[in-house]
């Protein structure tokens, strides 16, 4: 039996982060006809996940700020400002590629 990290750590090493998928916020779900469900989060160190996740720090903290406490929905809504596209097809449990790549040139 095959330890759970060590498994997801080898076949998502390529990814700079894999989500499970989800349907909220609703105006992201309109966009890509998906989320990223913070249910589930898988993220490598890269260059463009880092920028990513320093990205959502900083606006999760502005929505707190605000009296919005929704992590799901900052996700999504950086993603989408940063012009990311998500992929939903990487594996049959319905984890999706997510490169930031998008995220990193447009928020540096």
């Amino acid at each position: 039996r095959q330890d759970a990290l060590a498994h997801i750590q080898q076949r998502y090493s390529g990814y700079d982060a894999v989500f499970s998928t989800g349907t909220h916020p609703s105006e992201v779900m309109t966009h890509w006809n998906l989320t990223a469900c913070m249910g589930f989060m898988f993220v490598n160190a890269t260059a463009a996940s880092t920028t990513l996740m320093d990205t959502m720090m900083h606006a999760m903290m502005r929505a707190v700020d605000h009296g919005y406490y929704d992590d799901q929905g900052v996700l999504n809504k950086q993603l989408l400002l940063a012009g990311v596209a998500l992929n939903a097809t990487v594996a049959s449990s319905n984890p999706f590629k997510q490169t930031v790549e998008g995220a990193a040139q447009t928020t540096s």
